[in-house]
């Protein structure tokens, strides 16, 4: 990944921010680490765009607090320069993520 990342989420205790660099990665895997007893992103379809890679699939977890199950879908948008992920978008809305990757209007 560059080294200057930037990953915006929309999935589980952080949905919403954005974490920068490497130290941003740490946090955002720290955080989900606090509020998931299980946290497993399962892809069902990863398409090629060139520049981007869309994966759809879901969400798979429970939660620390009750151990209540998720099953979500999730879309992920990874866009590349010079060979590196430089940005992640992550969204619990398939159509998002597709809409994100100008696949859908």
């Amino acid at each position: 990944m560059d080294p200057e990342l930037e990953w915006t989420t929309g999935l589980g205790a952080v949905e919403g921010e954005i974490f920068r660099g490497h130290e941003g990665v740490q946090t955002y895997f720290a955080r989900l680490d606090s509020a998931w007893h299980e946290f497993r992103l399962l892809p069902d379809e990863v398409r090629d765009l060139g520049e981007s890679v869309l994966v759809l699939g879901r969400l798979e977890g429970r939660g620390r607090g009750g151990s209540v199950p998720v099953d979500a879908p999730v879309g992920t948008v990874w866009d590349l320069r010079a060979g590196k992920v430089w940005r992640l978008r992550a969204y619990l809305d398939q159509s998002k993520a597709l809409q994100a990757a100008g696949l859908e209007q």
